[in-house]
């Protein structure tokens, strides 16, 4: 009867380990696509440019220049990278509810098994077990 609830604990050891790992990955990967989105939507807007320069002019003068260059996201706003990471953080959302779906029925299937092998485990140790130690004792009084 032990070896049977052992069993029931390994499979549910083994579903914590197993099935778990895969909802945990399936988490990091959609840590990972909404890191991707955020970065494309970051992508929207360039970096700006500041420039100095100096120098000596022809006649020994002494030159300096300076200048911004500030990108306007008018005609490319990365309107195709940030939907595409659109669609892998969707993705990633659904492929996480998949692995959650897959694995609460196998883990409330194992759930049951172990509550039943506790269960009998528990009626072996309060009725069947004392009753027979009762009667072997009853036989050894009947020998005697």
């Amino acid at each position: 009867m032990d070896g049977h609830l052992d069993a029931q604990l390994g499979l549910v050891g083994g579903l914590a380990e197993g099935e778990l790992l895969a909802v945990v990955a399936a988490k990091k990967r959609v840590e990972a696509a909404e890191q991707g989105f955020e970065l494309e939507k970051k992508k929207r807007w360039q970096d700006w440019e500041l420039e100095l320069l100096a120098g000596r002019g022809s006649e020994a003068d002494f030159i300096v220049e300076g200048g911004i260059r500030v990108p306007l996201p008018l005609a490319d706003k990365n309107q195709a990278g940030i939907h595409a990471a659109q669609v892998r953080c969707e993705q990633a959302r659904l492929e996480l509810d998949a692995a959650r779906n897959e694995l609460a029925p196998r883990v409330a299937q194992a759930y049951h098994g172990f509550t039943a092998a506790r269960d009998r485990v528990g009626l072996f140790r309060t009725e069947i077990l004392p009753q027979a130690t009762k009667a072997l004792e009853q036989v050894r009084e009947g020998y005697r």
